[in-house]
């Protein structure tokens, strides 16, 4: 999974809330997604 953003890349941001209870992985996905985005 590849997501390449018009326009430049050093300017431009990406941001995804990943919302949840406590305990139940939403750091562990966040850093996989960072990773892979």
């Amino acid at each position: 999974m590849h997501y390449h953003p018009p326009g430049d890349p050093l300017t431009h941001h990406t941001y995804i809330a990943v919302e949840g209870p406590i305990g139940v992985g939403k750091t562990t996905l966040a850093r996989i997604l960072q990773e892979e985005l």
